[in-house]
């Protein structure tokens, strides 16, 4: 089992992916405009409230997540066109 996330300058996703690398379940979520003042503190709440929804949801204990992946944008401000980073 893995968690992925998906992290945009308006949005977060969090997804529980099987092993066969196949999305069983996500959760999408708009950042609301006050909640980007303390974007931070945000984005770690939601992916905590968002992964422990999912594997409640499925009956699934945190022990068999094996890898979490998250993706977010990257902004170079020497180029046109922003970059994807994936950690």
């Amino acid at each position: 089992m893995y968690i992925g996330i998906d992290l945009g300058g308006s949005h977060i996703a969090v997804a529980l992916i099987n092993n066969n690398n196949i999305i069983i379940e996500k959760i999408e979520e708009n950042f609301k405009n006050e909640e980007k003042k303390a974007i931070e503190t945000c984005i770690i709440e939601k992916i905590k409230k968002n992964t422990e929804q999912l594997l409640v949801r499925k009956g699934i204990n945190i022990s068999k997540v094996t890898k979490i992946g998250i993706a977010c944008p990257r902004n170079n401000s020497k180029r046109k066109n922003p970059q994807i980073s994936a950690i």
